[in-house]
């Protein structure tokens, strides 16, 4: 998987983005940083990008919760985050003790964004929304449901190419050419 620091939305400082604190109920939390896309970075032509978010502690309190990851998208920053940004593509709800240190979640930038002739709503699965192209992009956790705060937890996540699913194995004696 090829890694571009530039491209990191979180954990970009070296350390990931605490999720600790987050109140009970419904919380949006963007990550921390944004990729502008008016900065060209070079990762081939027609190369499909995604968003890769990694758990570097474990979700802890939040009772009865879930977590959606997703990409967002926007044209103005203020005070370094996007403002009113547009869900993108998002996962479905996950529980949150389903995420533990090393769980990993790829969402793949929508090939709908800025293909006009294409339409897509909010209500298409997993929620697109309609093609634009935005100049900044970041990633966002939505929380739901928690009757209390985020004890731990914390997260890197940065845009990538060529994803590798990094969980295929072969049995002793088998080569893969």
């Amino acid at each position: 998987m090829l890694l571009d620091v530039n491209m990191f939305v979180s954990g970009r400082s070296g350390t990931a983005q605490s999720l600790a604190g987050v109140g009970s109920g419904t919380q949006v939390v963007l990550c921390e940083d944004t990729w502008d896309a008016q900065n060209a970075r070079d990762f081939g032509e027609g190369v499909p990008l995604a968003l890769y978010f990694v758990c570097d502690t474990s979700i802890t309190g939040y009772s009865g919760g879930f977590i959606n990851f997703d990409i967002v998208g926007g044209n103005t920053i203020s005070a370094g985050a996007i403002s009113s940004p547009t869900r993108l593509i998002s996962t479905e709800a996950l529980a949150v003790t389903t995420i533990t240190r090393g769980f990993a979640q790829i969402l793949p930038m929508p090939f709908l964004t800025g293909h006009p002739g294409k339409l897509a709503t909010d209500t298409s699965p997993p929620g697109l929304a309609a093609p634009t192209i935005f100049r900044y992009y970041t990633g966002r956790y939505l929380l739901g449901a928690g009757s209390t705060s985020v004890t731990t937890g914390a997260f890197r996540a940065a845009f990538v190419a060529c994803v590798q699913d990094g969980k295929r194995f072969y049995p002793s004696g088998f080569t893969v050419i």
